[in-house]
């Protein structure tokens, strides 16, 4: 082997992830993916901290080309870097794993006109919960949404998910003076509205989607920012955890705490019951667990590491698998048709 020739390095930010009919290239940092063969997937995962060459060994020269073709591709991509081979194995991978101190990671509620922030905002901070997705699905003017952003900036909330009714006296001027003065919403998605847009916040960097599809439309459709998200924390908590449930809350429109928005059964009121005692004394926390990797399908999957899926996984006891009754809406399913 040269000694001379540079080994080259996956980024540790960089995850590889191998699916059924493809793979993908999950970068954290940038939060992208990147779908690939899973042949490239396999050179990754096998030659890390090699040479080209000694990739190259390995593979019939009818394949170099295509190998060549990989590397640019990576090099492109700043998905892996060359350094000497004397130091190759001072790159370790990423250490750590997935930790919130809270009870509560996040919350989602549908809200109203009438919702009771005050009231909401007291039992989330008991729970250490501090993000929030907020679904209105009720339309609000410029008064009511002036006195929701009052309300965030004085909570302890760090990051909040706003989707919104489209209202008429609710412009896209007004839309932008509102996340320049609440930077805690990261992300706003208007639904009803005449037409589709997807833009970012000129200063806060939020990411604003305009949508022509209804309240119901836009929960069952198959959407990038409904359903993946591609970070270092979720990556770290989906090794091991179920990413849509676990340490998650959910309050709808009628104040019920419930598994999902699709599931009617509820575990108390909120202000009315003790939150701690529906996590320690009930089937609350049952699919908190259930990660993809346990979930027939998913498990086969290369997006199973940013999937946020609200499908409730059942047991099947003549297969000794969890697996879900309805179908898949997955990204990665649209592309093996």
């Amino acid at each position: 082997m040269d000694r001379k020739e540079p080994a080259f390095v996956l980024f540790n930010n960089c995850k590889v992830v191998k699916g059924m009919h493809r793979g993908a290239i999950y970068d954290l940092e940038r939060r992208d993916i990147h779908f690939v063969p899973n042949g490239l997937c396999d050179i990754l995962i096998e030659y890390n901290k090699a040479t080209i060459a000694h990739v190259k060994k390995d593979f019939d020269p009818s394949q170099w080309d295509v190998i060549d073709e990989y590397f640019q591709f990576l090099t492109k991509h700043d998905i892996i870097m060359f350094v000497d081979q004397a130091i190759v194995n001072n790159f370790t991978d990423m250490p750590g794993s997935f930790i919130n101190p809270g009870e509560i990671s996040n919350c989602l509620i549908e809200a109203g006109v009438n919702t009771n922030w005050e009231v909401i905002l007291s039992e989330l901070e008991k729970v250490g919960c501090q993000n929030l997705q907020v679904r209105l699905i009720e339309e609000l003017g410029i008064a009511d949404l002036d006195g929701l952003k009052n309300i965030w900036n004085n909570s302890h909330l760090t990051s909040i998910q706003l989707i919104a009714k489209n209202a008429a006296e609710v412009t896209a001027e007004y839309w932008r003076s509102f996340l320049s003065e609440q930077k805690r919403v990261n992300y706003l998605v208007v639904y009803e509205a005449p037409d589709y847009q997807s833009v970012s916040h000129e200063t806060t960097g939020a990411r604003v989607i305009y949508s022509k599809l209804n309240y119901k439309e836009l929960l069952v459709s198959t959407v990038d920012f409904q359903n993946f998200s591609v970070n270092i924390s979720s990556f770290l908590e989906a090794q091991k955890a179920n990413l849509f449930y676990n340490k998650k809350l959910v309050i709808n429109i009628t104040g019920n705490v419930v598994k999902n928005l699709d599931n009617s059964k509820s575990y108390g009121i909120i202000g009315q019951c003790d939150l701690n005692e529906v996590f320690t004394t009930t089937d609350y926390m049952s699919f908190w667990d259930i990660g993809k990797d346990l979930i027939e399908g998913c498990r086969n999957c290369e997006m199973r590491y940013c999937c946020f899926d609200p499908r409730e996984p059942m047991f099947e006891n003549s297969t000794n698998n969890y697996r879900y009754s309805s179908g898949c809406i997955c990204l990665s399913k649209q592309a093996q048709s």
